[in-house]
């Protein structure tokens, strides 16, 4: 993992210099990009939730601590604090283990987003359900880290409620990344160029709930990619486990996947207002 992350960077790293070579010819505007490396890990799909903590998310937890210990450079994301809860009351993990991750949390190099016990679904979920196992969530990562959840991360929900983001919002969450949207609206934003948005909960003012007509400061973002592996950077072991092939990225390779890493970022920028920066999800289904 460190070696092809690595060279992940290194990737990233010759395309911006390949763009800076030739902005001088072509005028192309620089594009940041922030990778967030991540894990999305279901407490109960095609498992129960003690076999996937067992065979897949414990594994997780204890290979990202790896990297990121021996690397002061990596950073990674984790979503759902369900598995986190177990993994720190785990009899077998160690104490210095659980301390490296607390270490981490606070030094901000394992950011902590959604909070939640699971990220729930927007479209068949009731209300006290979403409030409670987000505030249950919320409050362990307080208690066990003192770290407020400011980001919101709703990759694989699917459905998209503006009920569901308002009440992020009232929990605290001043930005929401999405990748699920109804793909003739997504199609449309990407069109228009409004995959960034300001939420508008100003037509919820029916529902008589005072804060319903207070001015939104809630960033939502969308992904015009699926929050997995793109096709030819799947880099992680885990992809030879799925329909996707895994990539080695070697020396020789570099330049090449750099250019096709940069004409990926660019297609993806064009959705949004602001076309020179983006972010860019780099994970799977228990990836790492």
């Amino acid at each position: 993992m460190k070696l092809l992350l690595l060279c992940l960077c290194l990737a990233v790293t010759l395309g911006r210099k390949h763009r800076l070579k030739h902005r001088r010819h072509k005028k192309v505007p620089l594009l940041e990009v922030h990778v967030f490396p991540h894990s999305h890990m279901d407490l109960a799909w095609l498992d129960p939730f003690e076999v996937n903590y067992q065979n897949y998310a414990k594994p997780v937890y204890l290979s990202v601590l790896k990297a990121l210990w021996n690397d002061a450079t990596k950073r990674f994301v984790f979503a759902e604090s369900g598995f986190l809860q177990r993994f720190m009351e785990d009899r077998l993990v160690s104490g210095e283990i659980k301390e490296r991750m607390k270490r981490l949390v606070s030094e901000g190099r394992v950011e902590l987003v959604n909070g939640g016990i699971a990220a729930n679904d927007h479209a068949t979920t009731y209300y006290e359900d979403t409030i409670d196992q987000m505030t249950y969530g919320h409050q362990f990562i307080w208690n066990t880290f003192g770290v407020k959840v400011e980001a919101g991360w709703n990759v694989d929900s699917f459905g998209s409620s503006i009920v569901d983001n308002y009440l992020n919002e009232e929990m605290g969450v001043r930005n929401i990344f999405m990748s699920r949207m109804n793909y003739q609206e997504k199609a449309r934003r990407m069109k228009e160029g409004s995959m960034t948005m300001v939420m508008d909960t100003d037509h919820l003012s029916h529902l008589g709930h005072s804060s319903f007509l207070q001015v939104s400061n809630v960033l939502l973002s969308m992904s015009s990619l699926h929050y997995g592996f793109p096709d030819s950077f799947c880099i992680d072991s885990t992809c030879q486990k799925s329909w996707k092939t895994r990539d080695i990225i070697k020396t020789e390779t570099l330049p090449l996947k750099a250019q096709a890493f940069a004409k990926l970022m660019r297609g993806s920028a064009d959705g949004h207002r602001n076309k020179n920066l983006m972010f860019f999800m780099l994970g799977d289904d228990f990836a790492y």
